[in-house]
């Protein structure tokens, strides 16, 4: 992107932001004569200000401002793995949103899949202590989904700021956390990645009474949530994900083995949240991650439980909560919220005045990690080195040789994979001119050349007219062009129990064609040969909206189809043949499918 230098978005700014640059290098990029992020980039790099991994970290903080459609970014909150966090406003709507984006050419597939699952889980589960999800979609080579946005700061900030919280205050955070989390498992969701900084807080709403007197309290970050269902063998897991997933000093103790994960280990992490806003200390801190699993079956707290200036009652559930065993902490959210109420009612249920939160500080950024570099290589080291390192000796020739096959199984998979994985190329042309294929017009001059079922035109109830196809298909042929980019654009009205298909990408070569089919409740990318045998690329539920028309993009970019439903990107595809510019199919089944505002588009690059 060209902004100018003094942009709130600059490359020096941001670049200060994340800790790259420090203020006599700012000085010294805004001293030159340099109108763009991309010059201030070569500058700082041919002047050694900045090494240039770090000049592309900024790059990803950057690009994500480019364009997404029905969104005004105002400002750069936070960098963290899974990401970049800004605050931004939902034009339509005009409401502030925190709009979290992902690059995906900067990160690995496992990411990606990371970033899509929350966004997917966040929508799932509606709780006043869980973050809403209002938006999600892919824009060119970016994920994005738009969040409330919680003005307000987390409990790693509040319980750094005061130094620790009165009891009260803190089962009053916790109990919040646990009710959101309880209404997650109930859709067969475990979060995984429970601790302070993911929870954030805000004051409560005008006539609202929380208990123990505290703020009202939002479970984020469902970055590394797990459906139940998705809940399989250690095994399986770890070869899936070659690592550990959380936050080392607050995760479960079966979390670092590749046990079995259920909602056990968020209670696991509750208790260590809970623990550090009443010590004011993060438990396990500064070990590594081998000394720290150690600890943790140990029970080597910076301050042991049963010396905490605390009730005995706050002592015992936090001791529960906290058991190494999963079998031995609480059985049910249930029993937690229980014994959580008791605790409060023997602290007589009101805390300490809160005084004013803090808003946002948005001149900073934090990432997700505050792992020094030695402890974040070895969280990602594989688990099954880690065990390896901590058998007895007369075990060590019987862990290498486990280690290494599954070192080696692993890294095969991975080659397997990285060598069938389709993946789409870049999407960087725009529409340059437009055919018009239907507009409402008669279509007894349409260059149909073959059709079955009900075909004709009405009225809708939009006033249009429609082209409609009931129980049957159509097949209208494209104009001659020279065009070897190019997108299918139309609006497509499904009632009922109704299926649509579009039919593209049709070669006189080529014995396969593209397919999107269209129900009201999901869809399908696939292709179909002559033969009806079909290869499905992709399959979503994705709820359509009743009685109205959803809008349709289908372009063909250099060697990739992509497709967009309602302005989302929904999935991509291989090309299938160079003279693919032939027709395009309407078929209705089960049903009669209407059709409206049928264009080609040439597709071309920017000027």
């Amino acid at each position: 992107m060209n902004k100018k230098a003094d942009s709130v978005f600059d490359f020096a700014a941001v670049a200060k932001k994340l800790g790259l640059l420090d203020g006599d290098s700012v000085e010294q990029l805004r001293s030159e004569p340099i109108a763009t992020n991309e010059d201030q980039k070569r500058h700082a790099i041919k002047n050694s200000l900045i090494r240039i991994q770090d000049a592309e970290v900024v790059d990803s903080v950057l690009q994500p401002i480019d364009a997404i459609p029905g969104f005004r970014l105002t400002h750069l909150l936070g960098r963290g793995g899974m990401g970049v966090v800004y605050q931004a406003t939902q034009v339509k709507l005009g409401r502030s949103v925190a709009l979290k984006t992902i690059r995906m050419e900067k990160v690995g597939r496992t990411a990606i899949g990371r970033f899509e699952r929350e966004a997917r889980t966040l929508a799932k589960i509606q709780h006043p202590n869980i973050i809403s999800i209002y938006d999600f979609g892919r824009q060119n080579d970016q994920f994005y989904f738009a969040m409330e946005f919680i003005d307000g700061e987390d409990v790693a900030d509040f319980v750094k700021r005061t130094g620790g919280l009165s009891e009260p205050i803190s089962w009053g955070i916790i109990r919040q956390v646990v009710a959101g989390l309880a209404h997650a498992a109930k859709e067969g969701i475990v979060h995984r990645d429970i601790k302070p900084a993911n929870v954030l807080l805000l004051q409560p709403p005008e006539g609202t009474a929380i208990s123990g007197g505290a703020p009202l309290a939002k479970v984020a970050d469902f970055g590394l949530a797990i459906e139940e269902r998705d809940l399989g063998d250690g095994s399986t897991r770890f070869t899936e994900e070659r690592m550990i997933v959380g936050s080392p000093s607050y995760m479960s103790p079966e979390q670092f083995d590749s046990a079995t994960v259920d909602f056990r280990s968020d209670i696991y992490s509750c208790g260590a949240t809970v623990y550090e806003m009443i010590t004011g200390l993060k438990p396990f801190a500064g070990l590594s991650v081998s000394k720290l699993m150690s600890a943790k079956v140990n029970g080597e707290l910076p301050l042991p439980i049963s010396e905490i200036d605390a009730s005995s009652d706050t002592k015992r559930v936090i001791s529960k909560m906290m058991s190494v065993e999963r079998t031995d902490r609480f059985d049910s959210y249930d029993a937690l919220l229980s014994a959580i109420d008791r605790c409060l009612q023997e602290r007589g249920g009101t805390g300490v005045s809160l005084g004013k939160l803090n808003s946002i500080d948005r001149s900073e950024t934090r990432a997700d990690y505050d792992l020094d570099e030695d402890t974040f290589n070895e969280l990602y080291e594989p688990t099954a080195q880690l065990l390896a390192k901590n058998q007895p000796s007369s075990r060590g020739v019987f862990a290498a040789i486990v280690c290494f096959a599954v070192i080696l199984l692993t890294l095969v998979s991975w080659i397997l994979v990285e060598k069938f994985t389709y993946r789409p190329g870049s999407r960087d042309l725009i529409a340059l001119e437009s055919l018009p294929l239907y507009q409402g017009q008669d279509i007894s001059g349409w260059p149909i050349n073959q059709q079955s079922g009900q075909v004709g035109t009405e009225p809708d109830e939009l006033k249009s007219r429609a082209l409609f196809v009931q129980n049957g298909y159509c097949r209208r042929l494209l104009p001659e062009t020279s065009w070897k980019n190019y997108s299918l654009t139309l609006a497509i009205w499904i009632p009922g129990d109704a299926t649509a298909e579009l039919h593209f990408g049709v070669s006189n070569h080529s014995k396969q064609f593209g397919v999107l089919e269209l129900t009201n409740t999901n869809s399908r990318l696939l292709t179909r040969d002559s033969n009806g045998v079909e290869r499905v690329n992709s399959v979503a539920d994705i709820q359509l909206v009743e009685n109205n028309y959803t809008m349709i993009n289908i372009e063909k970019q250099q060697s990739d189809w992509f497709v967009f439903i309602d302005d989302q990107f929904f999935a991509a595809m291989p090309f299938i043949a160079e003279d693919d510019a032939m027709e395009i199919r309407l078929v209705a089944k089960n049903g009669k499918v209407r059709f409206i505002e049928l264009n080609q588009r040439k597709l071309g690059p920017k000027n």
